[in-house]
């Protein structure tokens, strides 16, 4: 320990003796306080002027709460010693000039408390590990953003190749574009969709184009998952008709997981070897990215013929409970097997509330756009199947179920009367002849 020197002070923080002074001064301190100057500590005298109490040596430090010098060994009577950090979690708390501990701050979740540093390191150890949606490299304490997975589901622990554990960004691995209905213009595909990916984690479309424009330009329509009794761990989905303009196309079949857009190869793909394959590893698209004909598939879509009729519909049946109504279509001409795409004949329900027999304006009918039903299936059945979805409807109504074909709008008959089920033209009349509708009450 340093010198101490005598003052001969009457301290009333250290004595309580009688006769002595008053700790207040009208000097420059209040006597009887302490304040450290370095590694000197002063006392305030009984003139309210400061002197030299003591100097504190090498392995001390100067306690103006205590009054004294503190070496670097003593247990300190408070509960820390002023100037210290701890951690507990992720608090970061500092020991202040009454020897309590008190909240200096408290680390984000991906932080690490660090004492010795006094301070939140952005991370702890090096490596990588995920925060939020995103793949982070750990190094000296410092973050840097690998990549987006776009999910936070996807950023997870994966399997290395030497079969340890580590943090990566869970892509799928395998999709194909299975195969093509030319008839109708429809493209299937199947994913394999493995954990940490669900089938919600995924979005499906149909893309077509021009191979020397980039993918991202390409016309798109949705696709949706459908039964697949041959798909084993994978999952077929099948896309809307696509709705281009007549010509050809080259088309892939794209996932979107997160941010990320993937685009499946052909399942006879021949790669530039001449091996071919059942699709494969998805490809990860930018917004540049362009296609060869190798990695797509073909599309033609024929023209319109005007003079085009169908040879076959229905009105298969009102669920009215549910408020749906339901049409089946053969798409083939009568003179051969060739098929129309759904998107050219614009399905529209009419519907109304008076007698559909008698003679009737626009304004009588309501119009409610009908949509292909994807999930409906049949085995060998060549037909197509649409409906409506009528929940704007209360009350009694008659409803019949249209398709545009040229410049003629046809209704098609109910089954009940088993009626040959030709197609009825003439509702540019807005009157319907008994067999051409069904009423239902709607609550």
């Amino acid at each position: 320990m340093g010198k101490k020197i005598s003052l001969g002070l009457c301290l009333s923080a250290l004595l309580l003796a009688s006769g002595c002074a008053d700790s207040t001064s009208t000097g420059e301190c209040a006597t009887g306080t302490f304040k450290c100057d370095d590694n000197k500590l002063q006392v305030c005298d009984n003139a309210g002027t400061w002197v030299l109490s003591e100097t504190c040596g090498v392995a001390e430090t100067c306690s103006s709460t205590l009054g004294r010098c503190i070496r670097n060994n003593d247990v300190i009577t408070g509960d820390c010693q002023t100037g210290q950090y701890k951690c507990e979690g992720k608090a970061l708390y500092a020991c202040d000039s009454t020897q309590k501990w008190s909240l200096s701050k408290t680390c984000g979740a991906q932080e690490t408390c660090n004492a010795s540093k006094k301070q939140c390191d952005e991370c702890g150890d090096d490596g990588l590990y995920c925060k939020d949606t995103k793949l982070m490299q750990c190094t000296s304490h410092k973050a840097t953003q690998v990549e987006d997975c776009g999910l936070s589901t996807l950023c997870t622990e994966i399997e290395g190749a030497a079969g340890e554990v580590m943090y990566g960004c869970k892509r799928p691995t395998w999709c194909n574009i299975q195969w093509i209905d030319e008839g109708i213009d429809q493209v299937y595909s199947r994913i394999l969709i493995e954990s940490p990916l669900e089938t919600s984690d995924v979005k499906a479309r149909l893309a077509c184009g021009s191979i020397d424009k980039a993918v991202s330009t390409w016309r798109s329509v949705n696709a949706i998952q459908g039964p697949c009794s041959t798909c084993d761990v994978n999952t077929e989905y099948h896309s809307y008709s696509f709705d281009g303009d007549a010509g050809n196309y080259r088309c892939t079949f794209i996932f979107d997981i997160g941010t990320d857009s993937y685009a499946c190869l052909p399942h006879n793909y021949v790669d530039s070897k001449g091996v071919t394959h059942d699709g494969g590893t998805p490809i990860l698209l930018a917004g540049d990215t362009k296609l060869d004909e190798a990695q797509t598939v073909a599309l033609e879509v024929s023209a319109y013929n005007a003079e085009h009729t169908p040879s076959w519909c229905n009105l298969r049946h009102v669920d009215a409970s549910n408020k749906k109504i339901y049409s089946d279509i053969y798409m083939g001409k009568a003179s051969d097997a060739n098929q129309m795409s759904p998107a050219l004949v614009d399905p529209v329900v009419y519907c109304t509330n008076k007698n559909p027999e008698t003679m009737l304006t626009t304004e009588d009918w309501k119009q409610i756009p009908a949509y292909q039903n994807l999930l409906f299936y049949e085995y060998d059945n060549p037909n197509l199947q649409f409906m409506a979805d009528l929940s704007e409807l209360t009350g009694h109504w008659e409803c019949a179920f249209t398709y545009q074909f040229g410049d003629e709008r046809f209704v098609c008959p109910t089954i009940r009367e088993n009626y040959d089920e030709y197609p009825y033209r003439n509702i540019s009349a807005f009157t319907l002849v008994y067999g051409y509708y069904l009423g239902a009450d709607y609550e």
